[in-house]
């Protein structure tokens, strides 16, 4: 990193650790909706554990990562190991005043919901039940309606949903829309 972004991210650092920590629990979340953990989606949380590398010995990333390393050390993801990392993620953020100073919970809420979205597309297939999973993670946190994305993709999912039957041509909208929210590259 530059020695200028460095600088900047000294003033940065309390609102980026809880906006990484919040994403892997939507990522986690995401991966988790199908009721499979697949290569494409453990590569996501691989990406994530890359991506905040270079913060391993601050915490929470110093017992995050390394929780996380040894559930991957086997390639693969049970269940238990899931519930883990989302357990040690969500007391981190939970029990630490620093967070709470500087976000509530529909940040932290939309945060979740971007790395949901993350984990759901990180296999690049978008199948039924992840659609209606999502769809009642919406309904749990009605809270957030008129915050972006939560309307936008609320009204997708009900659109989709209102027949019972998802047709590959409203699956393909729905990859569309949640495409432009996410950003593939990170």
């Amino acid at each position: 990193m530059s020695t200028e972004l460095n600088q900047y991210r000294q003033f940065m650092k309390p609102a980026e650790i809880h906006k990484a920590v919040n994403s892997l629990i939507g990522i986690i979340e995401g991966i988790k909706l199908d009721l499979t953990v697949n290569s494409a989606e453990m590569d996501e949380v691989i990406n994530w554990c890359n991506l905040q590398r270079p913060f391993q010995k601050r915490f929470p990333f110093s017992e995050i990562l390394l929780v996380i390393d040894a559930a991957l050390e086997d390639d693969f993801l049970s269940k238990d190991e899931i519930e883990d990392i989302l357990w040690l993620c969500k007391s981190s953020i939970n029990n630490t005043d620093e967070f709470n100073i500087y976000y509530d919970v529909t940040t932290s809420s939309i945060q979740q919901l971007h790395g949901i979205i993350h984990g759901i597309m990180a296999d690049n297939t978008l199948k039924d039940l992840e659609i209606q999973a999502l769809m009642e993670w919406l309904k749990e946190r009605e809270f957030l309606k008129g915050t972006y994305p939560f309307d936008e993709i609320h009204a997708l999912l009900t659109s989709t949903l209102e027949d019972g039957v998802i047709t590959e041509d409203e699956k393909n909208l729905l990859r569309g829309f949640f495409g432009n929210f996410i950003d593939t590259r990170s």
